[in-house]
């Protein structure tokens, strides 16, 4: 489709400096059809304080997972994922703006699997 769903994954691990602004910056994309699965492997920070303290967005779900390492993360938020596209992010990046909606055009445009 010309709007498929993206779904972004960021494995959590003692971030509380970063995440924050890296969780705007995924919901201030320009594109909007998306899905932000932080898989929160912690167990020492509350992520839902963090994601609460932000207006409520549906597309953002939370997963407690045993810490078995970032792709063992990857992987659990893999097995949650609905997009057509799946991005990774690391959880102390922040997204320009528009990142998404350049990656799904050109993927759409590139014919990319």
């Amino acid at each position: 489709s010309d709007n498929p769903l993206v779904s972004i994954i960021i494995p959590i691990y003692n971030a509380e400096s970063y995440l924050v602004r890296c969780i705007k910056s995924i919901l201030q994309q320009t594109y909007k059809n998306i899905e932000l699965i932080l898989i929160d492997e912690a167990q020492v920070i509350r992520v839902p304080d963090y994601v609460m303290s932000m207006p409520v967005d549906a597309r953002i779900q939370v997963a407690h997972e045993e810490n078995g390492g970032v792709s063992h993360a990857r992987n659990a938020g893999l097995d949650r994922s609905n997009g057509e596209f799946i991005m990774f992010v690391d959880n102390d990046d922040a997204l320009p703006c528009n990142a998404v909606e350049l990656y799904v055009s050109k993927a759409i445009e590139e014919k990319v699997d």
